[in-house]
């Protein structure tokens, strides 16, 4: 049996309790137990975790500060947590960050797209794009509390957008050929709207000046080749929205869905390869350029 470092709890393998993965709560099974050896050189407990009702992929060696008993206080905390993911959920089943955090582009500002319109007041379309799994509205969360906690994500990111981009068509080309022109318009397009996106409706304002040094420090770079899947998955709580307003014919508008809904499963299946596990403060990315 181990001690656990916080609050002295024993934690031995089959025992039930909650795990954090990201900001959230789960109810997890304690699998395995061991000592090992830190980076620093010193003897910590591990433990081998399973998420419970997730798949087997997800399951990871955590420490003991990502465990909590099962009781009255530790329940109480992954009710909040979870109000507090609902409060942030977009309409569309997104995530979004607060109103008076992230920027908002002026009123005066050109229409992000030709093909944006201002809608219609007799109809609207149906867009069935959005976030809806909880690994990646997860991952929205903890991007917004990295921000509030005065944290960015270091740029030029490996992979960026455009990888990320390339990377999924090179994998549909191999599975589907005979749909690649129209996953490439897709993904064009979406690399589009996020080039043209990003200054305006996907940064925080912590992040504006983060934004300028990079695009002075990298002039021939566009958006899509700075930033990586973190803003780019910012993007898809806004697209729903932009989508609802374009002059689309309605068989393209439906394939265009289809094809967008592969790239959120295409996301979610790669994330760990494909999300910033480690955020850095301010001070840090000045250091890194300086």
């Amino acid at each position: 049996m181990f001690s656990s470092a916080k609050g002295g709890e024993v934690y031995t393998a089959g025992d039930t309790v909650l795990a954090y993965h990201g900001p959230m709560l789960y109810e997890s099974l304690v699998m395995k137990v061991e000592e090992q050896v830190s980076r620093s050189g010193t003897a910590e407990t591990k433990y081998f975790v399973h998420y419970k009702k997730w798949s087997r992929n997800y399951d990871e060696w955590i420490s003991a500060e990502r465990i909590l008993p099962i009781n009255r206080a530790s329940l109480k905390m992954q009710k909040d947590l979870q109000a507090h993911l609902e409060q942030i959920s977009a309409s569309s089943g997104g995530v979004s960050a607060p109103d008076d955090v992230l920027s908002q582009p002026s009123r005066k500002r050109r229409r992000i797209d030709a093909e944006v319109e201002p809608p219609s007041n007799d109809y609207k379309r149906e867009v069935r794009v959005g976030i809806t799994t909880t690994e990646l509205k997860t991952r929205l969360v903890d991007d917004w509390i990295q921000i509030k906690d005065k944290k960015l994500v270091p740029l030029p990111r490996t992979p960026s957008v455009s990888n990320i981009f390339d990377n999924f068509l090179r994998s549909n080309k191999k599975k589907r050929p005979a749909s690649e022109a129209l996953l490439v318009e897709a993904v064009e397009g979406l690399r589009a709207y996020f080039d043209r996106c990003l200054p305006t409706i996907l940064l925080y304002r912590c992040e504006r000046p983060q934004f300028e040094e990079v695009r002075a420090a990298h002039p021939e770079l566009a958006p899509s080749q700075i930033y990586g899947a973190e803003h780019l998955l910012r993007l898809f709580v806004k697209l729903p929205t932009l989508l609802a307003n374009t002059s689309l014919e309605e068989d393209t508008f439906q394939v265009l869905q289809q094809k967008l809904s592969e790239f959120i499963r295409y996301l979610e299946k790669h994330q760990f390869e494909l999300f910033c596990r480690n955020y850095v403060t301010q001070s840090e990315t000045q250091s890194s350029r300086g």
